[in-house]
């Protein structure tokens, strides 16, 4: 299609640019034409010599901007042109342009729209949206990574996840280098560690690797470390380790329910494997509902669940495993960390008398994790109310209390791994620094971190985690009683005498409509800035028991770990 033929006149809906007075518009094509022409100033001067310049007619040129309607948008602006009355000037012709509209072959437009979508979606499908080419938006995003590496991190959350994950690496040069030896038959796949946000799911980091070395070095550095106040984790001796070296008892490690039920479904998974004979069927097709709690099967499935009554008492090994896993699991459905304890103590004296294997593993994985697993109850009853600090005479104050508190547990840090693994096969699987940034900036949205103050004016950052939702939640639900929303204050400015801004970074001056490239995060301390604690960490680091230097296997996803001895 030519481009110098418009038709289809309809320029209304398009947002024009300052400078620029939009003429058509035209829609026939794949592609939305906008026609436009730059308004001319009455005179100008030579940029090279100074001398005043003449008008020398007009030039086309042809600039990507934002999707308009879901469709690529080619802008088309006439620029005056211009010729310079000195004629000794080296530079007899040149244009002049709109300030700050354009950037090269694109408006600036375009420009942040692809900084803000280019870790969101694949280049590819960025490409098609824009026309740009896909080299030019790797470029830029290559670019805008380099830079808020050196300004922005996400902040430190009060619990933290930590898990690992199994991923393709076709791409990433480190894991392609050992794959001879670690990798025979050419799969290159690797194992990442991720810290993300317990109570939103946020990714905050991602590490090359799950070796113990690796993840406490990162503790180590982890800006914000004095927020953090729990950890929950999967059972692995890895990740522990590090924790209890960098932050001591400063956190409290919480062993993951599901990772818990998980090791108990193995006895009754042992035990069905080992039936044979005439019941070899029926433990085959009863795998699922072994599995399950007996009053959810009950509820949910009651034949299914009448024909494991009738199976069971054929096979009593495989009974006796069946119902202690199901007087174990009874234990987390106390409301207090002692009568939890209490009931453990009763199922671990009765299964103390079998000596079968299976059963004196998991003894020993539960001695060894108590203190872990039973942390769960130290932070079920702990809402965050208190954080908050309200005042008691706040008009929902009341509203927070009343909200019930959930127990912390790595279940939004498995469900974002599985929104990982979907991003990385989408990619054909990201070299590491590029996983890293699409893991972290995938789901992170700039205006959801900002709000404008109702006294001052200015706009502050929102606190994360669960504290905001939960006052949110009270929010609407005073609002729905009452009719009256209470407005957000930023809680630094003097809301009587003189109402100022609470910063005067720039990004405050268009929060609710910034992007990535225009966020920044203060720098907080870490571990590692001060030498005491530095010292401390390492000495804790060397006091721990060293681990076996041969690969065991641990995780949920069955890793073969190294640990560094």
């Amino acid at each position: 299609m030519n481009y110098l033929s418009p038709s289809n006149r309809n320029a209304e809906a398009y947002p024009s640019y300052p400078g620029l007075i939009t003429t058509e518009m035209d829609r026939s094509g794949e592609c939305t034409w906008i026609y436009a022409k730059a308004i001319r100033q009455p005179e100008c001067l030579c940029p090279t010599c100074g001398e005043k310049a003449a008008g020398h007619g007009f030039i086309r040129q042809v600039f990507s901007d934002t999707p308009l309607e879901g469709r690529p948008v080619r802008l088309v602006v006439q620029i005056a042109r211009w010729l310079c009355n000195n004629s000794e000037c080296p530079a007899r012709t040149f244009q002049t342009r709109p300030e700050n509209v354009f950037d090269g072959k694109m408006t600036l437009r375009c420009r942040r729209y692809i900084e803000d979508h280019c870790f969101k979606v694949t280049f590819l499908a960025l490409s098609k949206q824009t026309w740009v080419p896909e080299s030019s938006i790797r470029r830029l995003a290559v670019s805008l990574l380099t830079d808020l590496s050196s300004r922005f991190r996400i902040d430190t959350p009060k619990v933290l996840s930590i898990d690992e994950i199994h991923l393709p690496s076709g791409k990433d040069a480190a894991v392609r280098e050992e794959a001879p030896q670690k990798f025979p038959d050419r799969k290159t796949k690797t194992y990442r560690t991720i810290f993300s946000n317990g109570e939103t799911s946020q990714v905050v980091d991602v590490l090359p690797d799950t070796k113990g070395v690796t993840v406490f070095n990162a503790l180590k550095n982890l800006q914000g470390y004095k927020s953090v106040k729990y950890i929950t984790i999967d059972m692995s001796e890895n990740f522990r380790r590090a924790v209890k070296a960098a932050f001591g008892e400063q956190v409290i490690i919480i062993a993951d329910r599901w990772h818990v039920t998980k090791a108990v479904n193995g006895l009754v998974e042992t035990e069905r494997k080992m039936v044979r004979g005439n019941q070899l069927a029926g433990a085959r097709d009863l795998k699922r509902a072994l599995s399950a709690r007996s009053y959810i099967l009950r509820m949910n499935n009651p034949e299914k669940y009448r024909e494991l009554m009738e199976f069971l008492p054929n096979c009593p090994a495989l009974s006796e495993a069946y119902f202690a896993k199901e007087e174990l699991l009874r234990v987390y459905e106390e409301k207090t960390r002692y009568k939890a304890e209490e009931k453990f103590d009763v199922w671990l004296k009765s299964a103390r008398g079998n000596k079968k294997k299976h059963f004196v593993n998991l003894i020993s994985t539960f001695e060894n994790w108590r203190s872990e697993i039973f942390a769960y109850w130290d932070c079920r009853s702990s809402g965050v109310e208190d954080e908050l600090d309200l005042d008691p005479e706040h008009p929902f104050a009341e509203y927070v209390e009343a909200l019930p508190s959930a127990p912390f547990t790595n279940a939004r840090a498995e469900a974002r791994n599985r929104q990982l693994r979907h991003l990385n096969r989408n990619g054909r699987s990201y070299s590491f620094q590029m996983f890293r940034a699409r893991a972290i900036f995938s789901t992170y949205e700039v205006w959801k971190q900002f709000d404008s103050c109702s006294h001052c004016g200015g706009i502050f950052r929102l606190e994360a985690g669960s504290s905001r939702q939960r006052v949110a939640h009270a929010n609407d639900a005073f609002a729905k009683r009452t009719g009256i929303k209470v407005s957000p204050t930023c809680g630094d400015c003097d809301q009587v005498d003189s109402p100022t801004p609470p910063s005067d970074k720039p990004v405050h001056l268009f929060a609710t409509a910034c992007g990535l490239a225009d966020i920044w995060t203060d720098p907080e301390p870490a571990i590692a800035d001060c030498r005491k604690l530095t010292e401390d960490a390492e000495r804790r680091w060397r006091q721990l028991p060293l681990l076996p230097s041969k690969k065991t296997r641990l995780g949920d996803h069955g890793a073969q770990h190294e640990f560094p001895c």
